[in-house]
């Protein structure tokens, strides 16, 4: 499907929101990761929260700074572990 779907790659902002998302949501997790406990005591909160205020200040009340480089970096990390994992599988 996504072969023939020329907006997906024609649009300069078409991609964006996903593409914020899968990483932001990546920069939580690995939030999680480094701290399980305080993660889950936050989360639902976290969750009731969304629609409520834009990313970064519902970010920045999670501890997930998304003005920060350090954050957007976490995220890829997670993404770079992942090819490393397939990697050693093929």
């Amino acid at each position: 499907m996504w072969a023939v779907k020329g907006h997906y790659y024609n649009s300069g902002s078409y991609n964006y929101p996903c593409t914020f998302g899968l990483l932001f949501s990546l920069g939580l997790y690995a939030g999680f990761q480094a701290s399980p406990d305080a993660f889950r005591a936050e989360y639902d909160d976290f969750l009731s929260s969304t629609g409520m205020a834009d990313a970064a200040t519902l970010g920045k009340r999670f501890g997930a700074d998304v003005q920060k480089v350090d954050f957007w970096r976490s995220s890829l990390d997670v993404i770079r572990k992942q090819i490393a994992e397939f990697e050693g599988l093929v």
